[in-house]
């Protein structure tokens, strides 16, 4: 009895499974198992395989039919199966591409495996790829997504509420989205809050090219009435490039941080780790920009070690309320155009930290203040000195036809160089600035002296190091033999001396022209200290 009984709870059970079954596939094509144990067959299930609704793949049949009835029967399969553990997916194979003639919409929580890029053959301008919809959160994976529009779009329609937009996500959270590429749209991606947010995702980005706007964050009240934000994202790499002569009349921008209604200003803490902007501002017309990054509405954001590369004068604009975000780069300039109300945007690039390092002021010198005119007519400056061509001396003054003031306390030096003299035993580096009002700040000239007194020639071997764009070169023929630099500009000089240096002369003197200069500071690492004086014997 206990036997049939057992084999009574079999058969049921066999009985209810194919019933389970059968009520889930809901009489669509079944999808192939690779394994034979349960949990293979239960993952299988969820991968809805577009090919088995009839999608070619050879990037020229329309699959929009196919991809669209794979769609409509992930969201019903989601809808009736849907649990975190359990998630749908939408499986594009690999494949040439797939062409489809209108835009796809995916259900928020039904996931996206693809393989091969979407293909758009129409001429619409809406979202061609939206997932997800306003007033809902979505919790799911995106991988390999990647977008082609066949025919470059317009990058500024007469009605700007339609644009040519790639791919575009609502209200992702705690997500893993990755987009390999998104091309020849107006806006290639948007990731968008909509009556909820667009938090904590991890964000994959690859390449956008030839698109007006390459990624736009952004938010908008939802139809639920209630507001948006897009918060506390991490987004990783992306490769943002347009050709020079693709609307060479319009500006075209990397990154945009905004808000469609203004309803939430304050979008904050999302984090950009490498973007590459290679935008091309040369062959641009009309007063067109090629502009990396532009914050309308955003506070806290962080882009690290961007490549700015071939862009226009700023690497980003900060207008409106945006605040304290950080901008730095790894290669290229960290220059920004802050016009916002509060600026306070921190910006650095890799080729200036080394002079951030060297953060602690040692000396400075306003030259207002330490000139002195000696009864006998000639200058001297109090704690300073002067080298003059012709001779090895330190000298004291000058007469005053070699260095004259102006009305607005800068300094005219002509025919001599001034400075100080720098203990360089145990502290071997700095960082020297000039306060001058234009580029004729002259040039950096530095002496070196060994441990007796002894000049220290560089004519066989340097002993002065310094950044690759603004090392100073040596010269036998200017003040019995210094390092100078080539240019007038008043650029932070950085500079390095050698072990056999025990002592050396640093000051500016005149370049192409005379040097027009009001002060110079010299700056060391925050734990180094050393003296600092006029090096003029028996002061």
């Amino acid at each position: 009895m206990k036997h049939r009984w057992s084999t009574y709870v079999s058969v049921l059970s066999l009985i209810m499974s194919f019933v389970a079954v059968g009520f889930v596939l809901l009489s669509k094509p079944e999808v192939n198992v690779q394994g034979g144990n349960t949990q293979d067959a239960q993952k299988a299930k969820r991968m809805i395989d577009v090919m088995q609704f009839g999608a070619v793949g050879d990037g020229k049949t329309n699959d929009a039919l196919a991809v669209s009835q794979a769609i409509a029967y992930a969201e019903k399969l989601s809808a009736s199966q849907f649990s975190p553990e359990s998630n749908i997916v939408l499986v594009f194979p690999p494949a040439e591409g797939y062409a489809l003639d209108t835009p796809i919409q995916i259900p928020p929580n039904v996931s996206v495996e693809q393989h091969a890029p979407l293909i758009y053959t129409g001429d619409a301008y809406e979202p061609f790829v939206t997932i997800g919809e306003q007033g809902k959160t979505t919790r799911a994976s995106y991988t390999g997504l990647a977008v082609i529009r066949k025919k470059q779009s317009a990058w500024l329609s007469s009605d700007p509420a339609k644009q040519a937009i790639g791919i575009r996500i609502f209200n992702a959270t705690s997500s893993f989205i990755d987009i390999r590429q998104a091309d020849c749209f107006t806006i290639g991606s948007q990731f968008i809050g909509a009556g909820k947010g667009f938090a904590y995702n991890e964000v994959r980005l690859g390449q956008f090219i030839g698109n007006h706007i390459g990624v736009e964050l952004t938010n908008q009240k939802g139809k639920n009435g209630r507001i948006g934000w897009i918060n506390e994202n991490l987004y990783m790499g992306g490769r943002f490039s347009v050709r020079p002569s693709l609307h060479a009349n319009e500006d075209r921008i990397g990154v945009v941080i905004t808000s469609q209604d203004g309803t939430y200003k304050n979008n904050n803490n999302n984090i950009f780790i490498k973007p590459s902007f290679e935008l091309s501002q040369s062959g641009l017309v009309q007063g067109a920009e090629a502009l990396p990054i532009l914050i309308e509405h955003g506070k806290l954001n962080t882009f690290e070690y961007i490549r700015n590369e071939g862009n226009g004068t700023y690497a980003a604009r900060i207008v409106n309320g945006s605040s304290d975000n950080v901008i730095s780069t790894g290669m290229g300039a960290a220059r920004i155009d802050d016009r916002s109300l509060y600026p306070s945007t921190i910006t650095s690039s890799a080729s200036e930290r080394v002079l951030e390092e060297h953060s602690h002021l040692l000396a400075s010198y306003n030259l207002s203040e330490r000139f002195r005119m000696l009864p006998d007519g000639h200058i001297s400056f109090v704690g300073m000195s002067f080298l003059t061509d012709g001779s090895n001396d330190v000298l004291g003054s000058v007469s005053g036809q070699a260095i004259s003031r102006n009305q607005d306390g800068t300094f005219i030096v002509k025919d001599t160089a001034l400075g100080v003299m720098i203990d360089t035993r145990k502290v071997k580096s700095f960082v020297v600035k000039r306060a001058s009002p234009g580029n004729s700040a002259g040039r950096v000239v530095i002496k070196g002296y060994d441990a007796r007194g002894n000049i220290v020639n560089a004519k066989h071997g340097g002993w002065l190091k310094g950044k690759e764009e603004n090392v100073p070169y040596w010269s036998e023929k200017r003040y019995g033999g210094v390092y100078i630099t080539g240019s007038d500009n008043s650029d932070p000089l950085f500079f390095v001396v050698g072990p056999e240096v025990a002592r050396v002369w640093l000051g500016i003197a005149p370049g192409s022209g005379a040097a027009v200069v009001g002060g110079m500071a010299i700056y060391t690492k925050p734990a180094d200290y050393t003296l600092v004086s006029s090096g003029i014997r028996n002061e």
